[in-house]
């Protein structure tokens, strides 16, 4: 499970992101409007990744869902 959250929070959706479609030939469904970045201290052992020539392994702790709820405001604002 932890492999999937990993996944839908770092995953990039197969999104183009700074281009300007082409609106004859592409449909875009969504578009992004923001993004941000929060350093979350005392978080080194929280997740922990592996990129492979195929893959991208992601491993959350235990304590990693509460370290992104208490941070989550931060984010945001």
């Amino acid at each position: 499970m932890g492999c999937l959250v990993g996944q839908a929070l770092f995953g990039d959706g197969a999104a183009i992101i700074g281009s300007d479609p082409d609106t004859l030939i592409e449909k875009p469904i969504l578009q992004l409007v923001s993004a941000a970045q929060v350093t979350i201290l005392d978080s080194v052992q929280a997740i922990e990744d592996h990129v492979g020539e195929m893959e991208l392994s992601i491993h959350l702790s235990e304590d990693a869902h509460k370290l992104i709820t208490i941070n989550v405001d931060a984010a945001l604002q």
